[in-house]
């Protein structure tokens, strides 16, 4: 709560946006890494093998939409999915299934949508 109210009084951020930020630093705290993506805790289930159905609920509710989730998983994944289809067939299918998954929930038709990343 106090690193909250420090970034609404000095850095002019709203309530989303200071959800979003406490994301990041909550995100860099458990990998390590440091991201400016909104989408930083879905990454995060996805990439341990998780449900981020709880990640995609909280950023819908703090004002992200689900095209912009969908965008930013295309952003995030798209290349690495491509790389594993060239080296570890196997890991690339259990990714895949993993994201239709999760463009499922956000209204997709995820296996068409992963599977269109090939073309």
């Amino acid at each position: 709560q106090k690193t909250a109210s420090m970034l609404k009084q000095h850095g002019g951020l709203n309530d989303n946006e200071v959800y979003f930020k406490q994301q990041q630093f909550e995100y860099e705290r458990l990998t390590g890494d440091s991201t400016s993506s909104d989408a930083c805790m879905i990454f995060y289930a996805i990439d341990l093998e998780k449900s981020p159905k709880e990640a995609i609920d909280a950023a819908i509710a703090h004002g992200k939409t689900k095209s912009g989730l969908a965008s930013s998983l295309t952003s995030r994944y798209k290349q690495q999915y491509l790389e594993l289809l060239k080296t570890n067939k196997s890991a690339a299918y259990q990714l895949a299934t993993r994201l239709a998954g999760v463009f499922d929930y956000l209204g997709y038709k995820g296996t068409e949508k992963v599977q269109g990343w090939t073309k």
